[in-house]
């Protein structure tokens, strides 16, 4: 995992690089004389003119609207995901001129054709996201709908967020709306793509990788791997009580699984999240420990002590068990001030101890419990501010990649058989089939998703059928249909 490969200064000289700075001006000038040089050539405003334009607008809007708001202490990071994801684009767009130039397509044509599915694709994965997390991009104050504060989390793809199988729909729609729009046959069009399609997504995991989302379940496989702490892998382990914190592990009582935000999310965002102050997010020092612990006592959603590994340095550890309810941490801070603190999620355990890690580590904590039949009887257990790591995952990130690229190569060659050559969608319908059938699964080994509403699958896997089904219907179409030869102007 390497979320940032670098940081780029953010001003030179004193002239500020983003926003209204030096990279919109050396662009400006990049996008006018080429803006020039296709009017001199071709000396009318056509289509093709246009959608450079429109791209230059989205990207100026980027520099200006986006970038600044990215930029941190060390600079403007360049992502692992971001390079990847633009990699991904370039080729997959390098790779439909190849195919179009055997099919009479010019490079203008498919340049043209890239920039409509790169748009309705980037739509497509945000839209699909927002759907998929729509509870964390709900803004409500008091009750109320905050209107500004909600779209706002809905267009910043500056935190990440974005699903992979809503980029192939919204791409796809973007291909259809450029061959209806110019007149070309759609199936035609939908055979370039989705080769292209393909090695844009094996790319793209590979940034999901360095991203440290879209990981898989936890696994003891030799070929697991073990995602650094503060890795989106670790937070959901946190939050779903699986890792354990000074040789205790916690579960959550009337709490549902959460899901990890997908691809491209800023999982720096998300650990500072986590690690917030904790005089802001929790209530602190216990004034009314009575009553809190009659409150805790009677409270459906408590930590329960589930498994016990004790560490060599722990404390009263004859009266554990199974079943314990925490009551509330306590240690000491950096000026050797004792501090407690009660927890309601694992994900507040992460934090108080994480917390005590930091200030005194050579002290250590307690962790105080009763049973749920005797809540007036406290029990201790202390040990020093350690957590254990987190647990191996399967890479399904490195799974993704593999087959995306042996399903760009089986569609390439897919293409080169007259029984496909010759017959319009085939190459698409056989896509929707193996790219169907190869998500549904993946999705069985990743575990950063919730089943949607009561199907019991996950978001992408009830697509997967559908574009499975799609792929069938469609196979059996252009099975019946007689062969015809796909050239441009057919």
């Amino acid at each position: 995992m390497r979320q940032t490969l670098f940081y780029i200064p953010p001003t030179l000289n004193g002239i500020p690089v983003f926003g209204f700075g030096i990279v919109l001006a050396i662009f400006s000038i990049f996008i006018l004389a080429a803006a020039i040089w296709r009017l001199a050539t071709i000396r009318k405003v056509d289509g093709e003119l246009i959608s450079y334009l429109l791209l230059a607008v989205v990207i100026g809007f980027v520099l200006v609207g986006i970038a600044p708001n990215i930029l941190e202490s060390q600079g403007f990071p360049i992502r692992g995901y971001g390079v990847c994801l633009l990699f991904a684009i370039l080729s997959a767009i390098g790779l439909a001129a190849w195919l179009g130039s055997s099919r009479g397509f010019t490079a203008d044509i498919i340049i043209s054709l890239g920039f409509w599915v790169t748009i309705c694709g980037i739509i497509g994965t945000r839209i699909f996201y927002v759907i998929e997390y729509r509870q964390d991009m709900i803004v409500l104050l008091n009750g109320k709908l905050q209107l500004l504060p909600t779209l706002y989390n809905i267009v910043n793809i500056a935190n990440g967020g974005l699903v992979v199988i809503g980029g192939i729909i919204g791409g796809a729609l973007g291909g259809i709306i450029f061959a209806l729009k110019n007149k070309y046959n759609v199936l035609v069009i939908l055979d370039i793509i989705v080769p292209t399609v393909m090695l844009g997504i094996a790319i793209g995991r590979i940034g999901c990788f360095l991203n440290g989302c879209c990981f898989g379940a936890i696994s003891e496989m030799p070929w697991a791997v073990t995602f650094p702490e503060g890795s989106p892998a670790h937070i959901c382990q946190i939050e779903r009580g699986d890792t354990t914190y000074c040789g205790l592990k916690f579960i959550q009582l009337g709490e549902k699984k959460k899901s990890i935000p997908c691809c491209g999310a800023n999982s720096d965002q998300i650990n500072h999240d986590l690690n917030h102050n904790l005089n802001h997010d929790h209530a602190n020092e216990l004034a009314n420990e009575h009553n809190r612990d009659h409150d805790l006592a009677r409270d459906k959603k408590q930590l329960v002590l589930d498994k016990i590994l004790l560490e060599n340095n722990a404390e009263n550890t004859d009266n554990l068990k199974a079943g314990l309810r925490l009551n509330n941490i306590s240690g000491y801070n950096s000026k050797d001030k004792l501090e407690f603190y009660y927890a309601r999620t694992t994900t507040d355990i992460f934090k108080i101890v994480h917390y005590f890690q930091k200030e005194n580590p050579n002290k250590t904590i307690q962790f105080e419990l009763h049973d749920k039949n005797n809540p007036e009887e406290k029990l201790t257990y202390s040990a020093l501010p350690i957590y254990s790591g987190v647990l191996p995952v399967h890479p399904t990130q490195i799974y993704s990649s593999i087959l995306a690229f042996t399903l760009c190569g089986i569609l390439l060659t897919l293409g080169k058989i007259n029984w496909f050559k010759f017959r319009k969608g085939a190459v698409t319908a056989a896509f929707l089939i193996l790219y169907g059938s190869v998500r549904f699964c993946i999705e069985i080994v990743r575990t950063d998703e919730e089943p949607f509403y009561n199907t019991g699958l996950t978001i992408a896997q009830n697509l997967s059928i559908v574009l499975i089904t799609i792929g069938l219907i469609l196979l059996i179409y252009v099975t019946i249909k007689k062969p015809q030869n796909n050239q441009a102007n057919v």
